[in-house]
């Protein structure tokens, strides 16, 4: 059983990497194949689904859609296209800002849904690489999200289980996410400057980006922005972020709050935004796809392959600093390739049986502090490490912008081991101080 349940996983990775079929199909296969083989009953399969993710984005998605009917993005569009005038550099910063921070407050992969479609309508017109702005948005999203106990499930995952609170995140990982954006800032204007350097001093593709500019908002200010829409969004938008903070003393998962603010949000507007016509803006074959993953990673669960790599880990509990370095590097590196939410869930038992055999060490809670660095940024490796990246790759390709896994792969890796050592160098000073 766990040759067929390695082999079924390997296989998969390799058809995604290449790219060879759709990703959907292809999690979906390997989940069926795992049930026609008998390494999971249809039950066990079912049970190995994250129905609170699933739900949770689900719901989000909802509220997506309806913003973007809102006519406020298009209000946005507007307002970043004027502030960049046609600087690639300016509209790469922008964007990646305004996903940064926005991601802290809200799920990240709500953010890059409401974001993307609006910063490619921008970026094709003025001649910026696509691609190169998709996978920064979705590596921006990712990095913003660690920042907080709601910006990335994974963290909400440690939060609601470890009973940490909004602000203890902030506290413990403002400085080395702070530090990661910078340096991540840095390293994609270097190494992209072709693409992105400014063009005020080239008259021809000055011209033209302020001629595309000038028809954008030609093009927008016929858009009214529907105010009850707009504020009734947000306030939805408000009350989901407040109740994430209190999530424990509602004592609500997150999967029921996230799927509670697209129900109602749809049920107050359905007078004017068709149910219907949102659900068929829902992303679903993410949601298929997280399904079929999940249940792959649930299979490797069963047959005790993912057991054996929590014991590898816990054998470390001997030294305290070498622990906390195989926690960042070894689920840094492996949510690249194991989607960081079933793994970080799966890491989570094995960090509470740590803690109480080092009880009277101190500084003890880094543990969940490294988990989560190394969770959430190694997420940015590949296509499927996150669930920002994987509906960021999803959004742009209703915009005929394909993505392969090796195109994400060339941006994301370098960047998370620039992330993971930036994280490791952020705990070892913790211990020692």
């Amino acid at each position: 059983m766990i040759a067929i349940a390695v082999a079924t996983f390997l296989v998969s990775m390799i058809l995604l990497i290449f790219d060879w079929i759709d990703k959907t199909i292809i999690a979906l296969t390997g989940a069926l194949i795992l049930i026609l083989f008998k390494v999971l009953t249809w039950q066990e399969a079912i049970q190995s689904i994250d129905f609170e993710t699933i739900t949770l984005l689900l719901g989000l998605m909802f509220v997506v859609a309806i913003s973007q009917h809102s006519g406020i993005f298009s209000w946005l569009n507007v307002q970043i296209a004027k502030k960049s005038k046609g600087s690639p550099l300016a509209v790469f910063l922008l964007f990646s800002a305004l996903t940064f921070f926005a991601s802290t407050v809200l799920n990240n992969a709500t953010v890059v849904l409401l974001i993307i479609p609006v910063a490619l309508s921008l970026a094709s017109g003025l001649g910026l690489n696509s691609k190169l702005l998709v996978i920064g948005l979705a590596i921006f999203s990712n990095i913003g999200g660690t920042l907080t106990l709601i910006g990335d499930p994974p963290n909400t995952l440690i939060g609601v289980q470890a009973g940490l609170s909004f602000g203890e995140f902030v506290m413990n990982l403002a400085i080395p996410i702070v530090a990661i954006t910078i340096i991540i800032v840095g390293y994609f204007i270097a190494t992209n400057w072709s693409s992105l350097r400014p063009i005020s001093k080239n008259i021809p593709k000055l011209f033209v980006s302020n001629m595309i500019i000038q028809r954008i908002c030609y093009q927008y200010a016929a858009k009214k922005l529907d105010k009850f829409v707009i504020a009734t969004t947000c306030l939805a938008l408000f009350a989901t972020v407040v109740a994430f903070v209190f999530q424990p003393q509602l004592a609500l998962s997150v999967g029921v709050i996230g799927m509670a603010s697209g129900i109602f949000l749809s049920l107050i507007l359905s007078k004017k935004i068709q149910f219907l016509g949102l659900i068929k803006e829902v992303e679903w074959d993410s949601l298929l796809f997280f399904a079929g993953l999940f249940i792959q990673v649930g299979a490797l669960e069963k047959v005790g392959a993912l057991s054996m790599i929590a014991n590898f880990i816990a054998s470390f509990s001997g030294n305290y600093v070498v622990l906390l370095m195989v926690i960042v590097w070894g689920i840094g590196l492996a949510s690249s390739f194991i989607n960081n939410i079933p793994l970080i869930a799966l890491m989570i038992p094995v960090i509470f049986d740590i803690q109480s055999k080092l009880q009277g060490q101190p500084h003890l809670d880094l543990l969940w502090w490294a988990l989560a660095l190394g969770g959430c940024l190694g997420g940015n490796g590949t296509i499927i490490g996150s669930s920002s990246g994987i509906l960021a790759i999803d959004a742009a390709k209703k915009y005929g912008i394909k993505i392969s896994f090796m195109d994400f792969f060339k941006v994301g890796m370098p960047v998370t081991l620039i992330s993971l050592t930036v994280a490791s160098i952020y705990l070892l000073i913790r211990v020692y101080s």
